[in-house]
C-alpha cells in the first residue's frame, strides 16, 4: 500500500552520515516542520537542527518527541540495527535505508508535475529496479504528455476551491462527479491556462445545478 504522509506537523529524528544520509535530509527537509540531525555532517538546512555527533544520542531524543519517522544511516549495519531496535518503541516509523527487515516503510521513486506526484515502489525488494522503472515512465510521460501543464493547473485549481465545493455539495459521490466535471471542462481549463475571465463563476453555477 502506497501512503502519501503529511510530515509537516510531526517531528523527524535523523541519525547518520554519508551519501544516502544527506541525499534523505535534504528530500524530507523540503516538507518536514523540524528535524533533529545527529550526524557528524555538515548540515545547512533551515529546519533541521543538529543536536550531537554522536549517533546514540539520537535515541533519547526519539525517547523525548516521538518522531513520525526516525531516519538511521550510519554506514555500519550493526549500529543500525541496534539503534533501530531501541528507537522502535518511541518512533511511529522507523526507516533504514535497503534494510526492508528493520523498515516501517520504503520510500518511493518519485515522478513530479507540479502539484502532482506519482509514486513507483518494489516494496524495498529491488530499488535499483525501482529507478529504471520510474526513469522509463518518465520516459513516457513526457513522450505522450500523458500528464500536462493543464493538468497541473487543474489541481492547483481544484484545491483552491475545494472548500468550496466541499461545504456545497455534502454527498460525497456527488462531490466526486462534480470534481472530475470541473477537472474536463474545457473552459475552465482554457481561462486557467490563460489566466483570463472567471472560472469559479462556472464553478459556482455547476455546484447551483447539481
Amino acid at each position: 500500500m502506497i501512503i502519501d504522509l503529511k510530515i509537516d506537523r510531526h517531528p523527524l529524528v535523523f541519525i547518520g552520515r554519508g551519501s544516502e544520509f544527506k541525499e534523505k535530509i535534504r528530500s524530507f527537509s523540503r516538507e518536514a516542520s523540524v528535524i533533529y540531525a545527529f550526524s557528524d555532517e555538515r548540515i545547512d538546512l533551515p529546519n533541521a537542527i543538529v543536536i550531537s555527533q554522536r549517533f546514540e544520542d539520537g535515541i533519547a531524543k526519539a525517547m523525548e518527541v516521538r518522531p513520525i519517522i526516525t531516519f538511521i544511516s550510519t554506514e555500519d549495519e550493526e549500529l543500525d540495527r541496534r539503534i533501530a531496535e531501541a528507537v522502535s518503541p518511541y518512533s511511529r516509523m522507523v526507516y533504514v535505508p535497503d534494510r526492508v527487515s528493520l523498515s516501517d516503510l520504503n520510500l518511493c521513486a518519485i515522478i513530479q508535475r507540479g502539484p502532482i506526484y506519482l509514486g513507483i515502489s518494489t516494496r524495498g525488494k529491488s530499488p535499483a529496479m525501482t529507478v529504471m522503472i520510474k526513469k522509463k515512465i518518465d520516459a513516457y510521460i513526457k513522450k505522450y504528455s500523458i500528464i500536462t501543464d493543464y493538468d497541473a493547473m487543474a489541481v492547483d485549481f481544484i484545491s483552491r476551491n475545494r472548500q468550496m465545493i466541499i461545504s456545497s455539495v455534502s454527498d460525497r459521490k456527488r462531490r466526486r462527479i462534480l470534481m472530475y466535471k470541473i477537472a474536463v471542462n474545457r473552459e475552465i481549463r482554457r481561462m486557467i491556462a490563460e489566466r483570463t475571465g472567471d472560472p469559479e463563476s462556472i464553478v459556482r453555477r455547476m455546484i447551483e445545478d447539481q
